[in-house]
Formats: structure tokens, sequence, C-alpha cells
């Protein structure tokens, strides 16, 4: 027979599985919600610290990119993007494009430190001028990819970053999130998910993708044109007079301005060249045989890698014809 006291106890064991039972219950959920949503859907960023998760592929997380930077939240990197020599602008094209050990290495073997401060979601100059009025940049180059820059529309991040007064809460959130997501799954990768994520260096800027990357096998690989010299005169008028407002209101003095366009299925090489003639710049832009992109967008890391080499070759030359101009002015 069970006594008073015994009966006390057993209720108490009772009550505490009860509560052990309702707070895994709590935990197991946030667990599923966080590796479903949020950023444990995706891989993390080095342990050693110097790259950060600039997107995630997940709905409860997504860019950070813009963020980051609009609102300092990774001071490194904003202090590296403004004290670059050569600053890289463009879109997620020209990052991944340019993201590249040879484009690295050229700079390296010149002392020359540069920054891709390109974004994701198509970003152009609407984004770029004021997030450069807020940088400072003290460039004395800017490497512009012409795709989609000159445009006028404030995309979805960069909309939401600049006016949005509640997105700063949101984006502060994600950065704490950062350096737990980082710590648990550099511990213990499987705990995390593996959706497409992009890790940028605090250095360079340089982008890495991890989880269903370009060389994925369920990766769509597309062959690329990338000697389209047709020229859309439409696109370029309607360029060119957001392209020379942008020019003349970049800050500081900057003694070279060079185009690029890191081939694309948007905007041709011809109507590139024309655009840079119009504007009476130098345009880098080479043509390479053979390229293909793992999303119909964007080129696969052999494809940048080939791509990125010839660019370099013809950089050197434009850089001094660049500063030779610009000394007799």
């Amino acid at each position: 027979m069970l006594t008073r006291s015994r009966l006390g106890y057993l209720n108490r064991i009772s009550r505490r599985w009860y509560f052990a039972v309702i707070i895994a219950s709590i935990f197991s959920g946030f667990v599923y919600g966080a590796s479903r949503h949020g950023l444990f859907a995706c891989q993390p960023a080095n342990a050693e610290g110097n790259q950060f998760t600039s997107y995630c592929h997940a709905s409860a997380y997504g860019d950070y990119d813009h963020g980051a930077f609009w609102f300092g939240l990774e001071p490194r990197a904003v202090s590296n993007a403004s004290s670059a020599d050569v600053l890289f602008l463009g879109n997620s094209r020209m990052q991944i494009g340019m993201s590249t050990d040879v484009v690295r290495d050229w700079f390296d073997n010149r002392a020359v430190d540069f920054f891709l401060l390109g974004f994701t979601h198509g970003e152009n100059q609407m984004f770029a001028e004021p997030l450069l009025q807020k940088l400072a940049p003290e460039a004395g180059v800017y490497i512009i990819n012409v795709d989609g820059f000159f445009e006028e529309e404030l995309k979805g991040p960069a909309d939401d970053v600049i006016n949005n007064p509640l997105s700063r809460n949101r984006y502060e959130q994600k950065q704490t999130w950062q350096a737990v997501h980082r710590n648990i799954c550099n511990r213990m990768p499987a705990f995390c998910r593996n959706e497409v994520t992009y890790i940028r260096s605090m250095d360079t800027g340089a982008m890495q993708i991890l989880g269903n990357s370009p060389d994925a096998e369920s990766a769509i690989i597309r062959p690329l044109l990338s000697g389209d010299y047709s020229i859309d005169q439409e696109q370029v008028e309607d360029s060119l007079l957001q392209a020379r407002r942008f020019l003349r209101g970049l800050p500081g003095s900057p003694n070279c301005l060079i185009l690029t366009n890191v081939p694309n299925s948007d905007t041709s090489a011809g109507t590139a060249l024309a655009l840079a003639e119009d504007l009476d710049l130098p345009i880098v832009a080479p043509h390479t045989e053979d390229l293909a992109t793992f999303d119909g967008s964007h080129l696969t890391h052999e494809s940048a890698l080939s791509w990125s080499m010839a660019f370099v070759e013809l950089l050197g030359p434009a850089l001094d014809q660049c500063h030779s101009r610009a000394a007799r002015l």
C-alpha cells in the first residue's frame, strides 16, 4: 500500500517528467523550425571568423548582406571595403565571376588591396550610390560591372534596409544568430542542413557558394554565349543618363574608372561595349569560349576561373592606360 509520502514522491517525479517532456518538445520544435526555416538550414562560414553568411536560402533568414554593410554590422568587411585601392561594383554575377583565386592572386602579387562590393538580388546603383556615401571609400580605381547596374529600380533587400525603420532590428537579430550558427555547425555539421548559402570574405568581399552549389549533381549546367555582340540601343540609351549621374557622384577622387561585363544572359557584350564607348571609358570584357552557367545566370566555378583569367590579363594594360590618361589631365 502506498503511503502519503510515497504518493507525494511519485507526483513530484511525474511533474518533473511532464515538464521535461514539455521542454524537450519545445526544444525539438525550435530545432526543427531553425533547421527548416532559419539559418540552421545552411552550412556555416569558417571557424576562423574572417567570413560571414551573406545569404541563406531559408524563408526566415534570406539576405544578411545588405544590412551587414548598410548598418555596419560587420566592421571588418566595411573597413576593408572603405580602404581598398580597387573597388568592384555590381551584382551577384560579378561577385561569382570575380571570386576566384586568379583574381585574388593577381592583386596579391601587386600588393594592391581590392574588394568585391557586389550584392545579390540583381543589385544596382540605387543601392550602391547611398551605400558609397556611407562608406566614404578611398579607392582610386572603380571597376563597374555594367550588367543591369545603371537601373532606377530599388530592389527588395535594398528598399528594406533603406526605407523600413524596423529592418535594423531584424538584421541585428540575424547578426546574433551568425555566431551561434557558426559555433554549433562547425562543431556538429550534421545539425545543419545544406540549402544554398553564400559566404562572403571580410577581407576581399569574395563570395563562396555552399550547399546546392554550382558543382552539385543537381546543378543545371547551361552553355552561355559570351560572344554576343548585338547592341540593344534602347538599353544603352536608358543606361547613359543614370551612368553619367552616378559616375559624377562617386565619393573621393577616383583617378580610374573601368567598366566590365561578366558574361550573362541579359546584357550582351555588344551592348556593354557601346555603353563604354558613349561614356568614353575603358572596358575589360574578354571573349572566352565554352562558358556555362549553373542556373542560366551565374558562371560555374570552372567558367569563372576561365573568364577571370582572361580578365586579369587585360586589366593590367587597362589600368596603365587609365592612369596615364589621368596624369595628362
